[in-house]
Order: structure tokens, then C-alpha cells, then sequence
């Protein structure tokens, strides 16, 4: 069958049908596209626009298959386009203006027929990212100049620059298609791209994608599209899009250069937006279809490498949890001064040796395999607290962490400070809480009795060594000031402390040790060397050169462990004096007190009041 129009042109496999319809209304004399689409009943814009009722006239009319207008139609699709399966926006069209290749326009003009009206429009110079001509690589140059009238007329709007066009084509600068043009090429004709993950964006996210990112890399975070010479763009897409084309580990390690190549200053912004820029902002705050694969693709990015957390928005989102720290983040939610929480993580090796050329916002690290030391931190104290704690003065509470009595929950040692290191405070009440448990309560200290440091000043050892001594119980006489809980309220008898820790004298004590050891006067060992019980030595002092009279002090230990003064059986058993004296009345003393001047009783003849005072 014929079709009705009798005076027709070949719809060009590149062709656009607006450019096609604009041939064929000069090819019948027309005063334009518009008229002529009037004059066959249907309007020029439903044309552009594809819509079905006037593609299927066209394509009676012209007796061209549906199939090949379809193909060469781009189809609005209310706020999109459509162009053989492929999602386009608004903005990846040129709409305004019309760009067309001197070299094509000549080509055309030289081999057209008598009837076939020439130039024609190519479909991909209405792609605003295709910017050279794949077949002479030549720059696209606008010809209509905003003229509203020759939008998509291609016909009137070549018609009188048709020389000016041949001309050109021997002065226009030389553009060789970028990578994104050809990426644009091969996705429209269906050809493998190579690119998976860019392939399943709509292929206007994935143009924008290329070109932001490529801008992001080749210009800065402050680019903008709007404010850009065509070369830059040109480049920029080509950039961008052979980074993308590589998926999400290729763009994530190009966003990754962006931050190392960040100037982090100390007047500059940190976040998300001061980072990247043009390129964020885009991203999220863009509610087009099509860009949420890339928008979460960033959003992932800056919570995996960017100290953000709870409190956060990304991408318009609020973030869950927190990934990374910076020293800033980690003061703060430790409570830590930044200074102090830079020399600590430092020295424990979690941020870098050259953490000292960024500022506190700039110094990341890691928040999982660090997050016992980072609670660690928070709940500990620095060493100046520890000494407040203790009550005892720096130079004691030294000696006590350096004997190891306390140890750092976080261990800081720098070369300015040496005092770095991080305290529980738990783990010191918990050292004093050892020593009273081996002490006994008092609210008056017993005469004679001194704290652990004089008492080992006066017994001549180490306070180490008086504190070991009281772990161990190898000392009894201890007791605790209730009154006060810290270090310096635990008291010890001197005397005792010496007679525990004595090696001169060849195994022999002092009369004054062995006393204090048995918790009687000097003149009650005396009486008891006078009775035959002990035996006074003549040993040589070392220490003080001269000599001293001892007493063996294996005799001293073997009479302490069994006999007991009431004194000291008051004080285990924890019965009053009056009491002891109506229990004892029947218990005969080991020895005369008028001739020792004490009653001594065999342990062994009192043991049922230790027993009966456990049953209290």
C-alpha cells in the first residue's frame, strides 16, 4: 500500500525524529516543522516528546516501520526520558540548544541527493555529556544561539548557517571522544561495557556520577558544573567514568585520594561536605531516581573512613553507630583533654607516627579493635589522681606502682612525660581494701605504732616490704584507722616489722624487738633471761659497729608460739578484759607474775576462747 505522503525522506539510522520531521517538512515545503506537523494533524512537540498517537502517524504517512521511529524517538516519560531501555533526566538532555559537528554537517551536504533535504540531527548530540563527535573528533559546537523558534527544527536552524558550518569544519578545535562519550555510545547500542556495577545504574546517574567524581579528582571539591569551560567537563567526564567503570572499590579508593589529598588545616571543615564538596552536596540532597545505589555507595563511605557517629547525619540519614574516631571524637566522648588523648593514643601505636602534621579532627583510627582501650581510658584516672587518692604524696604512690601494687589500665609512656599512664581508680581501693582486710579496726591507734612508711624507716627495709608482709600476714600486729581509708591510715608496730625482716646478728634479736615482738616491756624479758628462758648473746652489729646483746631469734618465735599474754589474747579473741579475768580465774599463769612482772598463759590452756569467740 502507498503511503499517503508522497514526497518523503529516509529516516538516517542516527537520525533524531524531531531533525527527521523538521527534513520532511522542508522536503514539502512547509514554513516549518510545527506547520507541517499541523497540516498532517498532529503537533510538532508530540513529536519530541514521543508520544504514541503521533509516531504511529509518522509512521503511516511515511510508510517507515514503528520499530525504527521508537528506536530513534527519545520518549518523555513525565520528570524522565526514555531512550532504548535507558533512563534519562531533564538535565542530561540539551533542551535548549542545538550542537551539531562541522564535519558531519559538510559530509551530509556533500552526499545528498537531489531530494533528500541535508544536514541532518544526530540523537546523540541532544546528550549534553557528549560533547565531541565519535566518527572526526572534532568539538560539537551550538549553532542556534538560544533562537526558541529552531529548537529541535534542526532544518531552520542549519539553513542558514550551512556555510558558515563547512568552514568550520576545517577551524574547529580537535576533541577526541572521552571515555564517558564512549561508555554513553556503547550502553545505547546495547554493547557489553565492561562496567556491571555502573550498568545497573540508569545511565543518567551513571553520566552523573562520572562527571562529578571526575570533577571531584581533577578540579576540587568547590567545582561546579554550571560555572565550567566545556574542555574541563569534557575531561572530567572521561576521568570519572573510567574510575566508575572499575565499580565500588575503584570509586571508593578515588574518594579515598580525595580525603589523603585534603588540605587539613585547622580553618578548614572536616565534614563530609568540606571533604568532598560539590560532589556531596549532589549526592544528598539529590531525590532524583536512579542516584540511591550512589548516595548509599558515599554514605557507606564516610561512616567506614570518616569520624562520624550517633548524632551524625549522611546523606540525609542519621548514623547508627560510630566507625571511626578522630582525637577530637574520642576526647569528647571520653572526657579526655585532646592533648592528653593524642599522647595516649600515640603512645599505645593507634594513630599514626605522623598524627603531628594534622589537627585533632584530621587523626582517625578505628573504633572496634580499640574499644576496650578506649573504655579503659574513659574510666580511668590520671597519675596526679591517683596520688590525691591514696593520700600518701607523689613520691610513695610512685613506689607503689612501681613494686606493681597498682597497675595502669592504660599504658602511656612518652618521651616528655614519663608519667603518661592511665589508673582505675577501682584498682586502688581495691589494693587498700587488701591491706585492711588483714588489719584490724581501730578508732584510737595503740601506742607505738606507726604508718607503713616510718615504720619502715624505723625498721631500716623498703615500705615494699612492710607491705608485703601484711599481704602475707607474716606480721600481726596491724590495724587500720576507720576513720579514714586511705594509704597512710594502716599503722604496724616498728619492732615487729624488724623482727620479721632481722638477718644480722647472726639469727639473734634485740631485748627491744624481742619485746615488742611479744607484746611485753623490756623489763619482762629481762626477768625471763633471768629465769633461764632466754639466752643473751654477744653479737657484733655491722651496721653500727659495736657489740649488741641478742637473744636467738628461732628461742623468740618458739616462745611466742606458745605462750600468749592477756593482752594479746584480748585482742584475737576479742573478749573485754573483765570477761577474760572471770574465764581465767582457773587458769593457772605459766610463770609467777611477780617474778616477769605479766601473766603468761599456754596457748594450748586457752584455745576454748578463741573458740568460744568464733561462736559469737
Amino acid at each position: 500500500m502507498r503511503p499517503p505522503l508522497v514526497l518523503r525522506c529516509t529516516l538516517a539510522p542516527d537520525e533524531s525524529v524531531p531533525s527527521w520531521v523538521s527534513r520532511l517538512a522542508v522536503r514539502n515545503r512547509a514554513g516549518s516543522a510545527r506547520d507541517f506537523c499541523l497540516d498532517m494533524g498532529f503537533t510538532f512537540n508530540a513529536c519530541v516528546g514521543g508520544q504514541p498517537a503521533a509516531l504511529d502517524k509518522l509512521s503511516v504517512l511515511t510508510g517507515t516501520p514503528l520499530a525504527a521511529i521508537e528506536r530513534a524517538t527519545i520518549h518523555k516519560r513525565d520528570r524522565l526520558f526514555a531512550f532504548r531501555g535507558e533512563h534519562i533526566s531533564q538535565a542530561m538532555l540539551r533542551r535548549k540548544s542545538v550542537h551539531v559537528c562541522p564535519d558531519c554537517v559538510r559530509a551530509d551536504l556533500e552526499a545528498a541527493g537531489p531530494d533528500e533535504p541535508a544536514p541532518y540531527g544526530r540523537t546523540l548530540w541532544q546528550f549534553a555529556v557528549m560533547r565531541a563527535c565519535p566518527l572526526h573528533g572534532r568539538a560539537l559546537i551550538e549553532i542556534n544561539d538560544g533562537a526558541r523558534g529552531e529548537l529541535y527544527d534542526f532544518a531552520a536552524a542549519v539553513r542558514d548557517r550551512s556555510a558558515a558550518l563547512v568552514r568550520a569544519a576545517d577551524t574547529s578545535p580537535v576533541r577526541k571522544p572521552s571515555r564517558l562519550e564512549r561508555y554513553v555510545e556503547d550502553r545505547l547500542e546495547g554493547t557489553p561495557t565492561g562496567a556491571p556495577w555502573l550498568d545497573q545504574i540508569d545511565l543518567h546517574a551513571a553520566c552523573a556520577l562520572s562527571e562529578m567524581l571526575g570533577l571531584l579528582l581533577t578540579v576540587g571539591p568547590k567545582a561546579k558544573p554550571r560555572h565550567l569551560p566545556m574542555d574541563t567537563l569534557h575531561e572530567a567526564g572521561g576521568v570519572g567514568c573510567a574510575i566508575a567503570q572499575g565499580g565500588e572499590a575503584a570509586i571508593r579508593a578515588a574518594l579515598t585520594e580525595v580525603q589523603r589529598r585534603h588540605d587539613h588545616t585547622r580553618s578548614r571543615l572536616e565534614s563530609p561536605l568540606g571533604v568532598f564538596g560539590y560532589f556531596y552536596h549532589s549526592l544528598a540532597f539529590r531525590e532524583a531516581r536512579g542516584f540511591g545505589p550512589i548516595r548509599d555507595l558515599l554514605r557507606r563511605h564516610i561512616i567506614e573512613t570518616m569520624p562520624v557517629g550517633p548524632g551524625d547525619i549522611v546523606c540525609g540519614e542519621p548514623v547508627a553507630h560510630r566507625v571511626r574516631h578522630s582525637i577530637s571524637t574520642a576526647a569528647s566522648e571520653t572526657g579526655r583533654d585532646p592533648k592528653r588523648m593524642r599522647a595516649v593514643l600515640a603512645a599505645a601505636g593507634i594513630i599514626g607516627t605522623d598524627h603531628e602534621r594534622f589537627p585533632d579532627n584530621a587523626v582517625t583510627f578505628e573504633v572496634a579493635p580499640h574499644r576496650a582501650f578506649l573504655e579503659a581510658n574513659s574510666a580511668s584516672v590520671p597519675f596526679s589522681a591517683v596520688v590525691t587518692h591514696l593520700g600518701a604524696g607523689r613520691t610513695r604512690a610512685e613506689m607503689l606502682l612501681k613494686h606493681g601494687y597498682i597497675r595502669p589500665a592504660v599504658t602511656c609512656r612518652t618521651k616528655r612525660n614519663a608519667r603518661s599512664d592511665n589508673y582505675r581508680l577501682a584498682d586502688v581501693d581495691d589494693f587498700l581494701a587488701r591491706l585492711r582486710e588483714c588489719s584490724v579496726p581501730v578508732e584510737s591507734i595503740p601506742k607505738g605504732f606507726r604508718t607503713i612508711p616510718v615504720a619502715a624507716q624505723r625498721a631500716q627495709c623498703s615500705a615494699a616490704d612492710v607491705i608485703e608482709l601484711v599481704l602475707q600476714k607474716e606480721i600481726k600486729r596491724v590495724v587500720y584507722d576507720s576513720r579514714t581509708s586511705d594509704y597512710l591510715s594502716i599503722y604496724v608496730d616498728p619492732c615487729e616489722v624488724q623482727y620479721r625482716l632481722q638477718d644480722d646478728h647472726s639469727g639473734g634479736v634485740t631485748v627491744s624487738v624481742a619485746a615488742s615482738v611479744l607484746g611485753v616491756t623490756k623489763s619482762v624479758i629481762e626477768a625471763l633471761v633471768r629465769e633461764g628462758i632466754f639466752r643473751l648473746n654477744n653479737n657484733f652489729d655491722h651496721k653500727l659497729g659495736i657489740e649488741v646483746r641478742t637473744i636467738p631469734k628461732k628461742s623468740v618465735s618458739l616462745f611466742a608460739s606458745k605462750y600468749i599474754t592477756i593482752k594479746e589474747l584480748s585482742r584475737f579473741s576479742r573478749l573485754e578484759y573483765h570477761k577474760l579475768w572471770r574465764l581465767l580465774r582457773t587458769t593457772p599463769a605459766e610463770f609467777d607474775p611477780k617474778i616477769v612482772g605479766v601473766k603468761l598463759y599456754l596457748r594450748s590452756d586457752v584455745e576454748y576462747l578463741f573458740q568460744t569467740s568464733s561462736n559469737r
